[in-house]
């Protein structure tokens, strides 16, 4: 009971910093408006019998 002004305090004083830190961060920096490529192959290769591993290989 005596440590409860106390936490709570303490909360209040982390979502403030909480919000003032979110607050201030800077919006996104990327000027880049182009199309991005991008090229997916998968590769599965299955190995066992009983205990079958199967391992996908994205590159």
């Amino acid at each position: 009971m005596v440590t409860l002004p106390f936490a709570g305090a303490a909360m209040l004083t982390t979502a403030i910093g909480c919000a003032v830190s979110k607050a201030r961060k800077a919006g996104p920096t990327s000027v880049y408006k182009g199309p991005v490529p991008q090229k997916t192959e998968i590769h599965s290769s299955t190995r066992g019998m009983f205990f079958a591993r199967t391992r996908n290989d994205i590159r």
